[in-house]
C-alpha cells in the first residue's frame, strides 16, 4: 500500500472531589468538603493524525491538559514562594517524521513542544524546592534504528 493515514485520540474526564474533611490551614482547621482533588485535571486529552507514504511517515500529535489545583484548599491566587495556586492550562504540538530506507534502517526526526509553549506541570511545596516545575522548550530529537 502506497498510502496510509491514521487518526487516534484519548480523552479523559476526572472529576474527583473531596466528599468531606478539614485541613490545617496556619493554626485553623479549614472545611475542605467539595473541594477538587489537588493535581487533578479535569481535561487531559491526546491525539493525532499519521501519514505514511511509501518509506516516509509523519505524525502529528496534539495534547492538552487543563487546569488543575495544586493544594486540597483550591487555592487560586499564587502564594508568594510558588508553592500553592492555580496550575494553569496548557496546549502541546508535536511533530515526528520518520524514513525507512529497508527492512533493518530507519531514520527518525522531532521536534517535541513545537510552537515553545512556556508552561508548568506542578507546585511543589516540598523537594526540590518551593515553585514550579516549569516545561522543557521546544526540543529536537533524532535517531538511528539498525535491526540486526
Amino acid at each position: 500500500m502506497k498510502y496510509r493515514i491514521s487518526v487516534f485520540a484519548a480523552t479523559s474526564y476526572f472529576d474527583g472531589m473531596y466528599m468531606r474533611g478539614t485541613m490545617k490551614n496556619g493554626s485553623v482547621n479549614t472545611d475542605i468538603t467539595h473541594n477538587r482533588l489537588e493535581t487533578v485535571p479535569k481535561w487531559i486529552h491526546r491525539s493525532g493524525l499519521q501519514i505514511g507514504y511509501r518509506k516516509i511517515s509523519a505524525l502529528l500529535q496534539y495534547n492538552y491538559v487543563a487546569e488543575s489545583y495544586s493544594d486540597a484548599l483550591n487555592t487560586k491566587t499564587p502564594s508568594a514562594n510558588g508553592a500553592s495556586g492555580i496550575v494553569p492550562s496548557y496546549h502541546i504540538f508535536d511533530i515526528n517524521l520518520a524514513y525507512r530506507f529497508n527492512n533493518n534502517l530507519n531514520f527518525k526526526f522531532g521536534i517535541n513542544n513545537l510552537t515553545n509553549e512556556q508552561y508548568f506541570t506542578k507546585r511543589p511545596a516540598g523537594y526540590p524546592g518551593q515553585g514550579v516545575w516549569s516545561s522543557d522548550g521546544r526540543g529536537f530529537v533524532a535517531s538511528i534504528g539498525i535491526k540486526i
